[in-house]
């Protein structure tokens, strides 16, 4: 059995440097795919670029109820918002306003965020994931993640493995433990690498990572990018991130390894 990798970067549409790092990981590293945040106001320029730079790359959609402002009305969706009309945000605790968030609503902006999504690219997104892992820790943002992406035939992020650890009792892991339970099983890469982070993103970390690749189809999460002064802790990060995806020596290693990189859009 062969060896796939998919390297997605969260976040374009942050800001302009995050978009050109995002790219520059793709054109000089071994980036393949990245997740769109449709709500900032730097998204269409990011899709734009990565049309035109960058026709290859795998792009989703970013779905977000944790940072900037919402797509529709702030009065349309007030439970997803605070008295300045933008979802609340605490560094540190990004889900402190997620039991206030009404199931209608969330619904409502997650489907306009992906018809902003087909306005901006011309297509749908090859997968679906969610900014902070929103959707995956808000049983009803998880359902709605879910019922998208069987209307729409894609894939999502395989994130559950904290609702399916059974030590994990907590009432929003139990819950999304019976959605999925309940369900049939969505469609998603075999093994979701989340250790390329912070601290750890760094070249002996992904170099282990790299000859340690299960079989089968892995998703690593990543952040490159340019810091320009946006407003986030995970800031400066992204430049130490950008230079090892860069890093001559990984193409070296994944060619060496024979680790295939794609794309959701291969799968």
């Amino acid at each position: 059995m062969n060896r796939y990798l998919i390297i997605n970067a969260d976040d374009l549409g942050l800001s302009p440097g995050t978009n050109q790092g995002i790219l520059e990981a793709h054109q000089q590293g071994i980036l393949t795919s990245t997740t769109a945040m449709v709500n900032m106001p730097d998204a269409e320029a990011g899709i734009r670029l990565l049309h035109r730079e960058a026709p290859q790359m795998g792009i989703g959609l970013h779905l977000t109820l944790t940072t900037g402002q919402p797509v529709l009305p702030p009065a349309q969706v007030p439970s997803l918002v605070d008295d300045t009309g933008t979802f609340p945000y605490v560094a540190g605790d990004p889900l402190h306003h997620a039991d206030m968030m009404q199931a209608d609503e969330i619904a409502a902006e997650f489907q306009a965020q992906f018809e902003r999504f087909v306005q901006l690219a011309g297509r749908k997104p090859d997968h679906l994931d969610s900014h902070h892992h929103a959707a995956y820790h808000i049983p009803a943002a998880f359902r709605v993640l879910l019922d998208m992406a069987k209307a729409h035939d894609l894939p999502i992020r395989n994130a559950a493995t904290w609702q399916t650890d059974t030590a994990l009792t907590g009432p929003r892991n139990v819950a999304l433990r019976q959605i999925l339970a309940d369900g049939p099983a969505p469609r998603w890469t075999d093994y979701f690498e989340t250790g390329f982070y912070d601290t750890d993103a760094n070249v002996d970390n992904l170099r282990a990572i790299l000859i340690n690749l299960p079989e089968g189809v892995t998703e690593l999460m990543c952040h490159p990018g340019h810091y320009d002064g946006f407003r986030m802790y995970y800031a400066a990060q992204r430049e130490r991130e950008l230079a090892v995806l860069t890093d001559p020596s990984m193409r070296e290693l994944v060619a060496a390894q024979g680790i295939q990189l794609v794309t959701f859009a291969d799968q």
